[in-house]
Order: structure tokens, then sequence, then C-alpha cells
């Protein structure tokens, strides 16, 4: 695991609420997606990213803050967590809460990418 994806990680558990990971997922530049989901990540990692990419999408009201929707940068995070190796041993741990997660990210981005529908077995 390199560095860049160890940081990510650490950071993701660090933070308690879905509000605070959405923003630390709203500023990871895109270009560094592709190194830190170079492996599918481990099943409690993915399926907090998921419950957080539908905050991102969708973009929830929190703490009084509006948070604008982000559904393209949450299907962007989609495909990159798709695009890793190992990404079926992870999709066969998922349960139903981290599909209908998925769902609701592609509902919210208008999008039904068949890849992407395939890969995660919806």
């Amino acid at each position: 695991m390199n560095t860049l994806c160890f940081r990510f990680r650490y950071t993701l558990f660090r933070l308690r609420h879905d509000q605070e990971r959405a923003r630390y997922l709203r500023v990871i530049p895109i270009k560094s997606l592709k190194i830190i989901f170079k492996v599918a990540p481990d099943p409690d990692v993915l399926s907090s990213i998921l419950s957080t990419l539908v905050r991102v999408a969708e973009g929830e009201t929190t703490d009084g803050k509006p948070i604008k929707p982000k559904p393209k940068r949450a299907l962007t995070y989609l495909r990159k967590i798709a695009a890793g190796k190992r990404i079926s041993m992870a999709v066969m741990l998922m349960g139903d809460e981290d599909k209908d997660a998925i769902r609701k990210v592609l509902k919210a981005a208008g999008s039904s990418d068949a890849k992407l529908t395939a890969t995660f077995s919806l």
C-alpha cells in the first residue's frame, strides 16, 4: 500500500461523521484517485466511502450549511473504484445497503452506466 493510499484510509476512518467525510472526498484531486484506488478498498472502507458518496452526490444540508451536490464527482469515484484490482472480491462482500448507495449515486448523476452496473452486480 502506498503512502497516499494509507493516508486516505487513515483520514477517512479518523473522520467520524458522513458530513466530514463528504467534505474530505470533495477536496481530493481527481488525479489522485487512480493511485488511491489502484487496489479495491477493504469492504469496511468501501462501505464507508459509498455511504459518503451519497452525501456528495445528493448534496445534503448539514450543520445549517448547504453543500452543493457533486454527482459527477461521486460518479468519478465509483468509476475509479470499479477500475481497481480485486474489485470482484469487494463486490462479493458488499451488502444491500452498499448497492443501494451505488444506485442513489447513479440516479443523482442521471447515469445508467452499464459497466458500473455490471461491475457492482446491481
